[in-house]
Protein backbone atom coordinates (compact mmCIF):
# COMPACT_ATOMS: atom_id res chain seq x y z
CA UNK A 1 0.00 0.00 0.00
CA UNK A 2 2.85 2.15 1.17
CA UNK A 3 4.37 1.43 -2.07
CA UNK A 4 1.57 2.51 -4.29
CA UNK A 5 1.11 5.72 -2.63
CA UNK A 6 4.48 6.69 -2.92
CA UNK A 7 4.75 6.05 -6.41
CA UNK A 8 1.19 8.02 -7.36
CA UNK A 9 2.65 10.83 -5.23
CA UNK A 10 6.10 11.04 -6.83
CA UNK A 11 4.10 11.22 -10.00
CA UNK A 12 1.94 13.99 -8.55
CA UNK A 13 4.94 16.24 -7.51
CA UNK A 14 6.49 15.57 -10.75
CA UNK A 15 3.51 16.39 -12.44
CA UNK A 16 2.89 19.60 -10.32
CA UNK A 17 6.08 20.93 -10.26
CA UNK A 18 6.59 21.60 -14.56
CA UNK A 19 5.25 24.06 -15.58
CA UNK A 20 4.03 24.61 -19.58
CA UNK A 21 6.13 27.50 -20.48
CA UNK A 22 7.49 29.74 -17.58
CA UNK A 23 8.89 32.61 -19.72
CA UNK A 24 5.60 33.91 -20.21
CA UNK A 25 4.13 33.94 -16.70
CA UNK A 26 5.40 36.22 -13.81
CA UNK A 27 6.26 34.52 -10.57
CA UNK A 28 3.07 34.67 -8.82
CA UNK A 29 0.85 33.35 -11.59
CA UNK A 30 3.42 30.54 -12.05
CA UNK A 31 2.69 29.74 -8.59
CA UNK A 32 -0.68 29.78 -8.37
CA UNK A 33 -1.12 27.80 -11.26
CA UNK A 34 1.14 25.29 -10.23
CA UNK A 35 -0.68 25.17 -6.69
CA UNK A 36 -4.01 25.14 -8.50
CA UNK A 37 -2.43 22.14 -10.10
CA UNK A 38 -1.32 20.30 -7.45
CA UNK A 39 -4.66 20.82 -5.83
CA UNK A 40 -6.64 19.32 -8.92
CA UNK A 41 -3.97 16.41 -9.28
CA UNK A 42 -4.30 15.76 -5.52
CA UNK A 43 -8.50 15.84 -5.48
CA UNK A 44 -7.95 13.20 -8.51
CA UNK A 45 -5.69 10.56 -6.64
CA UNK A 46 -8.20 10.75 -4.04
CA UNK A 47 -11.29 10.12 -6.16
CA UNK A 48 -9.79 7.55 -7.84
CA UNK A 49 -7.75 5.85 -5.69
CA UNK A 50 -9.69 5.13 -2.28
CA UNK A 51 -7.92 3.91 0.88
CA UNK A 52 -10.41 2.06 2.55
CA UNK A 53 -12.40 0.53 -0.70
CA UNK A 54 -14.89 2.91 -1.09
CA UNK A 55 -16.34 3.18 -4.62
CA UNK A 56 -18.15 6.45 -4.05
CA UNK A 57 -15.30 8.50 -6.02
CA UNK A 58 -16.12 6.38 -8.90
CA UNK A 59 -19.62 6.44 -8.60
CA UNK A 60 -19.43 10.30 -8.78
CA UNK A 61 -17.39 10.14 -11.64
CA UNK A 62 -19.75 7.57 -13.62
CA UNK A 63 -22.69 9.78 -12.47
CA UNK A 64 -20.85 13.18 -13.74
CA UNK A 65 -19.93 11.48 -17.32
CA UNK A 66 -23.50 9.92 -17.74
CA UNK A 67 -24.88 13.46 -17.15
CA UNK A 68 -22.98 15.04 -19.28
CA UNK A 69 -23.61 12.59 -22.27
CA UNK A 70 -26.94 12.04 -21.47
CA UNK A 71 -27.43 16.03 -22.22
CA UNK A 72 -28.87 17.22 -19.08
CA UNK A 73 -26.44 19.47 -18.38
CA UNK A 74 -25.95 20.48 -21.65
CA UNK A 75 -28.59 19.87 -24.34
CA UNK A 76 -26.80 18.07 -27.01
CA UNK A 77 -28.16 20.14 -29.84
CA UNK A 78 -25.95 22.87 -28.04
CA UNK A 79 -22.92 20.32 -28.28
CA UNK A 80 -20.00 21.62 -30.41
CA UNK A 81 -18.00 20.29 -33.07
CA UNK A 82 -21.58 17.84 -34.21
CA UNK A 83 -20.32 15.95 -30.92
CA UNK A 84 -24.13 15.82 -29.76
CA UNK A 85 -25.17 14.79 -33.67
CA UNK A 86 -23.33 11.05 -32.41
CA UNK A 87 -23.78 11.48 -28.72
CA UNK A 88 -27.64 10.92 -29.59
CA UNK A 89 -27.36 7.48 -30.82
CA UNK A 90 -25.76 6.26 -27.29
CA UNK A 91 -27.49 4.81 -24.67
CA UNK A 92 -26.77 8.13 -22.61
CA UNK A 93 -29.63 10.00 -24.70
CA UNK A 94 -31.72 8.47 -23.22
CA UNK A 95 -31.64 9.08 -20.34
CA UNK A 96 -32.63 13.09 -20.62
CA UNK A 97 -32.16 14.24 -24.35
CA UNK A 98 -35.07 11.57 -26.14
CA UNK A 99 -37.68 12.09 -23.49
CA UNK A 100 -37.11 15.78 -24.13
CA UNK A 101 -37.13 16.23 -27.46
CA UNK A 102 -39.97 13.87 -27.18
CA UNK A 103 -41.80 16.23 -25.14
CA UNK A 104 -40.65 19.14 -27.14
CA UNK A 105 -42.05 17.72 -30.45
CA UNK A 106 -37.85 18.51 -31.74
CA UNK A 107 -37.38 14.37 -32.11
CA UNK A 108 -39.19 11.55 -33.74
CA UNK A 109 -41.06 9.50 -31.06
CA UNK A 110 -40.92 6.24 -33.16
CA UNK A 111 -37.10 6.65 -33.78
CA UNK A 112 -35.96 6.99 -30.23
CA UNK A 113 -38.36 4.88 -28.45
CA UNK A 114 -37.02 2.41 -31.39
CA UNK A 115 -33.50 3.14 -30.82
CA UNK A 116 -34.12 2.94 -26.74
CA UNK A 117 -35.75 -0.22 -27.46
CA UNK A 118 -32.22 -1.24 -29.88
CA UNK A 119 -30.36 -0.31 -26.75
CA UNK A 120 -32.12 -2.37 -24.17
CA UNK A 121 -32.04 -5.41 -26.14
CA UNK A 122 -27.84 -5.18 -26.97
CA UNK A 123 -27.28 -4.31 -22.94
CA UNK A 124 -30.04 -6.36 -20.95
CA UNK A 125 -27.97 -9.66 -21.75
CA UNK A 126 -24.55 -7.31 -21.21
CA UNK A 127 -25.92 -6.80 -17.88
CA UNK A 128 -27.51 -9.86 -17.00
CA UNK A 129 -23.98 -11.90 -17.73
CA UNK A 130 -22.07 -9.26 -15.83
CA UNK A 131 -24.34 -10.24 -13.26
CA UNK A 132 -23.83 -13.74 -13.02
CA UNK A 133 -20.18 -13.68 -13.45
CA UNK A 134 -19.83 -11.20 -10.35
CA UNK A 135 -22.90 -12.51 -8.21
CA UNK A 136 -20.59 -14.51 -5.87
CA UNK A 137 -18.51 -11.73 -5.03
CA UNK A 138 -20.81 -9.41 -4.02
CA UNK A 139 -20.91 -8.64 -0.20
CA UNK A 140 -24.13 -7.56 1.74
CA UNK A 141 -24.66 -6.58 5.25
CA UNK A 142 -27.70 -5.18 6.76
CA UNK A 143 -31.25 -6.03 6.04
Amino acid sequence: MFATTHKHLKTIVMVATRSLDDKGWVIVGGFGLRLLRVVFLLSLWRTLLPESGEVSGMTQIRDAVSVLLSGAIIPLALMPWGIGDVLVYLPFASLASAPLRIYTGTGDPFFLIGLQAFWVVILWPVAHLLWNANRERLVSHGG
